[in-house]
């Protein structure tokens, strides 16, 4: 059953901080309630188009991703403002993106192969969630697949076959995270392939993902489906 609370809606908290910054930010976000967390290298390179107004064309940065509620992300997004000072210029900046869908459901241990949609946030949690914040919400989604190292080519070939326009592969230091985490030991190498699409091509594409079973048997496959909305939470660059 889906929260109706807000605060408890699930959202993708994304940070971009300074260069070898983003253990420090994982280490306070750890201090609260969290599902997952990657950092990995962001440049002008990686979709110049989209990071170009992020302040990404020039520097180097850590962009640190945190699958977590509303609430915790507000939460760590207070800590981040007094302990990096996340305000002032050229610090960095952080937004929230609401999760409409992810699989495998986190909490509910191996799920079925087509359990996607089933967990889609109801259009109570996805309305009050964006009411909230005067937003509006668009038919795009941004679709984040998590891999072994070497198997994004993999994930890639399937996005063409389902009509998806392009995909940016980028590399991860990161590992699940359940709860609190001090120190955030032991990270694996991943690697995160973004693809943007339009709604009904992404239903394509996780279909034919999760009918790929060589990739879903050896790449170890996770993805999140985030609702890209024009603003969500608070801008700080």
């Amino acid at each position: 059953m889906q929260t109706t609370d807000p605060q408890q809606a699930k959202v993708m908290l994304t940070i971009i901080a300074n260069w070898l910054m983003g253990d420090r930010v994982l280490g306070l976000a750890s201090l609260h309630t969290i599902n997952d967390a990657w950092i990995y290298p962001a440049k002008g390179t990686v979709r110049k188009s989209i990071l170009r107004t992020m302040g990404l064309s020039d520097y180097r940065k850590d962009l640190v991703t945190i699958r977590t509620t509303r609430q915790s992300a507000r939460r760590i997004l207070e800590d981040l403002k007094a302990e990096l000072n996340l305000e002032g210029p050229h610090s960095g900046i952080a937004w929230m993106q609401a999760v409409v869908d992810e699989w495998p459901p986190a909490g509910k241990g191996k799920a079925p192969k087509h359990s996607l949609g089933q967990n889609e946030a109801s259009g109570t949690e996805k309305g009050e969630l964006m009411k909230e914040e005067n937003q509006q919400s668009v038919a795009f989604r941004a679709i984040q697949v998590l891999v072994r190292k070497g198997y994004a080519e993999d994930v890639i070939l399937v996005g063409e076959r389902s009509g998806t326009q392009g995909a940016t592969v980028i590399p991860v230091r990161g590992k699940v995270v359940e709860g609190s985490v001090p120190g955030m030991q032991g990270r694996d190498e991943e690697e995160m392939v973004l693809v943007i699409t339009s709604e009904e091509k992404a239903k394509v594409f996780i279909q034919n993902l999760q009918e790929t079973p060589e990739l879903i048997a050896k790449g170890r496959v996770r993805l999140y489906v985030t609702e890209i909305m024009e603003s969500v939470g608070i801008n700080y660059y």
